[in-house]
């Protein structure tokens, strides 16, 4: 897959996560294509360091396992609701 396909498909933000896939697995949105150069591998930089990334990363998606969570739930309530109305008709 090409780089700008890629970018394409994990730029949009998901409504459960309300986070793009990009941002779930790099820990920020890129505002543009540019900003992904950093991230290829002839430009090895950090800004910050590896334990503290690591850590927002952990944190980040744990986040996201609880909205997802929180997702479920609700969508579970709804078709319970949905069904003991539709057997109640």
């Amino acid at each position: 897959m090409s780089p700008t396909v890629e970018f394409a498909y994990d730029s949009p933000i998901n409504r459960v996560t309300e986070m793009s896939p990009f941002e779930i697995v790099h820990g920020y949105q890129p505002r543009q294509f540019l900003d992904l150069i950093s991230m290829t591998p002839h430009h090895i930089s950090m800004s910050e360091s590896a334990a503290s990334f690591a850590s927002h990363i952990h944190d980040l998606h744990k986040e996201i396992n609880i909205q997802i969570q929180k997702a479920t739930q609700t969508t579970k309530l709804i078709q319970t609701c949905t069904r003991r109305h539709k057997n109640l008709m």
